[in-house]
């Protein structure tokens, strides 16, 4: 999710097979088959920025029908995890430099801005998970290489995120000037809060900022666990109140949180349960023409593509509450169930989604035009709300990123990594 943006509420990559993976120190390279080159296609999605020659990627290719020169910290900061997995530490290197130079002086980022030319901000939208996300991209680095000159950025981030937490219930507000609580956000910015704490310990550095965010972090988790989980029907809300059955919440609520809650009483499991149950599809590509099973935005009959609602975009009417195949969320699906050790099941969707791989090495972003969810907030300000996001069937910069982690097994929420409430370490 753009973080999420809200494609997803905001509404914010996979395979083994015919990889090789050669490691040298710094940079190791990956060979690719012709059909996976995914490394190649990120690679091109880097531009040269006019104010200085830093890089940012560009949210979506060529072929998208959405502006494929946004570019968006959240999937910067996807770039630079997937990036620094796989040895390219100079293109994640040079992402941060250029999210660091652009950084606003409160420690936030804007929702999205031209990616040749960042001087041109696209949405000028200052929400917590924008931060949170490039947090977990600068955590992740430090730790894997060592370079720990992003930290301060890192520390400045989460400073400012700290200022949109409501003391009354410990849950994050949705940005400047928004009083909504998402999950999604919330996820976000726990997981953020406590792997920073985690790398600044190990690097004892700005070790006065440990404690204030482990104790964010904490009020976060109690918010999440006594706020925002259906113990009934197991699954995440969409925010405070909000009981929308959205479907990312439910793969990054265990990405984030670990299998169970910290009193042990719930199951988040339960979730993947939840979507299997009612986000699963089957739909064919329009790009590759080829099937693929895996997980739609949400869960809604009376949505324009997905319920009874009349639409002209064309398409198969089923009315059954699903519509498209969403890679990114997929794959988060994916991961999950990694770290649930349900490895069947992840290899099973992880091999899905390689249909809609195109030959550029580009993952699609859906198998055809959707809806993401009622009531989407208009993140981007183009005076729409955000299912537009839905409808991009061309290749996405985040959609391939997660790919490339969920090839990995590395969970983008748990970048230090730190022990989850289940007992397991992700990314080793």
């Amino acid at each position: 999710m753009r973080k999420n943006k809200l494609k997803k509420f905001f509404a914010i990559g996979l395979a083994f097979t015919c990889c090789i993976v050669t490691s040298i120190q710094t940079n190791k390279k990956v060979a690719f088959s012709a059909e996976q080159n995914q490394m190649s296609w990120m690679l091109n999605q880097l531009t040269t920025d006019t104010n200085g020659g830093a890089k940012l990627m560009k949210a979506y290719g060529p072929e998208s029908e959405y502006c494929s020169e946004n570019a968006y910290p959240y999937d910067q900061a996807t770039a630079i995890i997937a990036f620094t997995s796989r040895g390219y530490n100079s293109q994640a290197k040079a992402i941060q430099t250029d999210l660091k130079n652009i950084q606003n002086s409160d420690g936030s980022w804007y929702f999205s801005y031209n990616a040749s030319n960042t001087a041109n901000i696209y949405a000028d939208k200052k929400l917590g998970a924008q931060a949170s996300w490039v947090v977990l991209g600068q955590t992740y680095y430090a730790n894997k290489t060592g370079d720990t000159q992003y930290l301060d950025s890192a520390v400045k981030a989460m400073d400012f995120v700290i200022t949109l937490q409501d003391a009354a219930d410990g849950g994050i507000k949705g940005g400047v000037g928004i009083n909504w609580k998402s999950v999604e956000h919330n996820l976000d910015a726990y997981a953020a809060f406590t792997h920073l704490s985690a790398v600044l310990n190990k690097y004892n550095l700005n070790t006065s900022k440990i404690a204030k965010y482990s104790n964010a972090a904490n009020q976060i988790r109690n918010f999440l666990e006594t706020k925002c989980w259906d113990n009934t029907a197991g699954r995440f809300y969409r925010g405070l109140n909000d009981p929308y059955t959205i479907f990312d919440v439910n793969s990054w609520g265990i990405l984030a949180l670990g299998t169970k809650s910290i009193d042990g009483t719930k199951d988040f499991t339960r979730g993947l349960d939840w979507q299997e149950t009612y986000c699963k599809k089957t739909d064919t590509s329009i790009r590759t023409n080829k099937s693929v099973t895996g997980f739609d935005f949400n869960f809604d009959k009376n949505s324009d593509y997905d319920g009874n609602k009349a639409f002209t975009a064309g398409g198969v009417h089923t009315g059954d509450g699903t519509d498209t195949v969403w890679s990114e969320g997929t794959l988060g699906n994916v991961i999950a169930n990694y770290a649930s050790g349900r490895t069947s099941k992840g290899d099973y969707y992880l091999n899905q989604v390689k249909n809609m791989i195109l030959p550029s090495g580009g993952v699609a972003y859906t198998t055809s035009k959707g809806s993401s969810a009622e009531y989407a907030p208009d993140n981007d300000g183009d005076g729409k709300d955000d299912t537009e996001l839905a409808e991009i069937t061309g290749t996405s910069t985040c959609a391939t990123a997660w790919y490339i982690c969920a090839q990995d097994k590395v969970n983008p929420f748990n970048t230090f990594p730190v022990k989850l409430s289940n007992g397991i370490y992700l990314n080793n």
